[in-house]
Formats: C-alpha cells, structure tokens, sequence
C-alpha cells in the first residue's frame, strides 16, 4: 500500500508555494514590542536552538510558553506572516516529535485564522489544507484527509488550470487517501492525472515522476493490475536510484514494492537479489519475505 509520509510532503509542497500567491514567509522582529510580542518570538527561536541540538523535551516547553506569549500580546491574530511562520514551524516541531494532537490542534487553529483574514476560496490556504491533512495521515485518519485535500485540489485546478504542474500534488495526495480508503477506482484515475501532468512537465528522471509512479503502481497492484504495477515500480527504482542514489533508505518502499508484485507474479528469482538489497538497506525483512 501506498505510504504517505512528512519527507514526500516535504518535498512536494514547495512546488505549490513556488507559483501560489503566498507571500515570503521570514521571521520579522518589526512588531509590537510593548505587547510582548519580541518574548514570545524569542522564546520560539530559543525553543528551535533546544530542537535542533536534540533536546526536544526543552524545545517542546519553550514553544509551547512561546506561543502563549504571542496569544497573550493580541499578536496570534493579526496576520502577521512572520507569526504565521512561528506558528508553522512549533506545528512541524509537534508533527516531527511525534505530538501529534498538540500539532493538530495547532495546524487547525492556523488554517481557521489563515480562512478568516484571506476568506475561504483563497490559494493561499492550500498549504495549511495539506499540513493539516498530513497531520490526519499520520494517525491514520484518511477519512479527514479527503475533504481537505479535494478542497485543495479545487482552490489549485481554479488558480492554476487543470494541466498545471502544480495541481499534480494534491491530486497525487488525493489519490494516495482514497487508496487507504478502499476507493482504488477513483484513486486509480487521479493517480494516472497525476502522473500525465508530470511527465508533460518535468524530464523523464525527475523524483516527482518517480513519485507519482510509485503512487500508481502501488494502487494497480492493489487493483490486481499487477503486470502495469511491475513496469510503473521498476520505473520508479530506476528515477529514485539516479536521484537518491543505490543506498538511500528511501528505496525501501520501492523495493518492498517490487517483492509483494513479484511475489503474487511468481518471479521468485527476480525477487531474491531485491530482497537481499531491502534487508541491507533497512536491516529487516520485508512484507514479502518467505
């Protein structure tokens, strides 16, 4: 099955803001000293020092103090980008550490704000829409993911045009939701949309298109559409080889991919050298070992 996991949202979400109309989000220290609002700034930046050097229980308390200081200073909802920019960064500190609902509650409360400053049908919420639903995603709550991700995939299609590069993203996340929610005919369809508009604008090596052909495979072998499922992952180990190199740990879904299809096609000595690279590369065995 398919996997939706924080380092593709990483790396596909910038492909939205490059071309949405969403400003350049920097921290700012121009506002409200009086308020308290220089405190609550610093008190975030400390708490991403403590974050990066690894002390995540201390980063934790900071941010949380940070926030209530800037809730305190009326500063929360003001607008503000460079708030903005605090608030996303505690919400993926939460996220990354595994504090799930603190990071829920936090991508809510950002999209909420971000909908009555900017109104409801603006491009500019598509990034909280899919923060929050990768936040949903991470506990497995595909069912609150769909709503968010085709109200996404509606404010892009409408900025942007059908054919742009940019909707290929939710309609990839899209896909992936529904596959976990058993709806593989629909997730099949937006899948292949996905994959379409990527090739027509990306060179044939690109990870994007490696992406999106893992996605594809994924939902065909589920489909029991298993010979396509073969050729889409092999393609897609080839473009993630090139670009993440032979050894990268990312390989594994792929590999372990290409055993379950090989597996259910009999090719058990085609399988024999991929499963010994997936155990060097993860230190285990996968789903399709005898």
């Amino acid at each position: 099955m398919c996997t939706w996991h924080l380092e593709t949202n990483r790396r596909l979400l910038p492909v939205i803001i490059e071309v949405l109309p969403y400003r350049n989000r920097s921290w700012s220290f121009e506002y409200s000293r009086e308020k308290g609002g220089s405190l609550g700034v610093a008190t975030c930046g400390l708490a991403r020092v403590k974050y990066v050097k690894g002390d995540y229980s201390k980063a934790a308390e900071l941010y949380q103090s940070g926030l209530e200081i800037l809730k305190n200073s009326g500063l929360w909802s003001s607008g503000d980008l460079a708030i903005e920019s605090i608030q996303m960064e505690a919400a993926e500190f939460f996220s990354v550490v595994g504090r799930t609902e603190e990071a829920q509650d936090l991508w809510e409360e950002i999209l909420h704000e971000k909908e009555r400053i900017v109104g409801i049908n603006s491009p500019r919420l598509v990034v909280h829409l899919h923060n929050l639903a990768t936040s949903y995603a991470q506990i497995g709550r595909f069912d609150r993911c769909e709503p968010l991700l085709r109200r996404s995939l509606k404010l892009v299609t409408t900025t942007l045009g059908p054919t742009a590069p940019q909707v290929s993203v939710p309609l990839e996340f899209l896909a992936t939701t529904l596959h976990h929610l058993d709806k593989n005919k629909e997730a099949e369809s937006l899948a292949r949309q996905a994959l379409s508009i990527r090739e027509k604008n990306f060179p044939d090596d690109h990870l994007l298109i490696g992406e999106a052909c893992y996605i594809l495979a994924s939902i065909l072998h589920e489909n029991s559409r298993h010979d396509e499922a073969l050729k889409l992952a092999r393609r897609a180990l080839r473009i993630k080889e090139k670009q993440l190199g032979k050894d990268s740990k990312e390989l594994g879904l792929v590999l372990d991919l290409l055993l379950e299809i090989m597996d259910v096609l009999g090719k058990a000595a085609e399988a024999a050298p991929l499963l010994e690279r997936l155990e060097r590369l993860v230190g285990g065995s996968s789903k399709a070992a005898p």
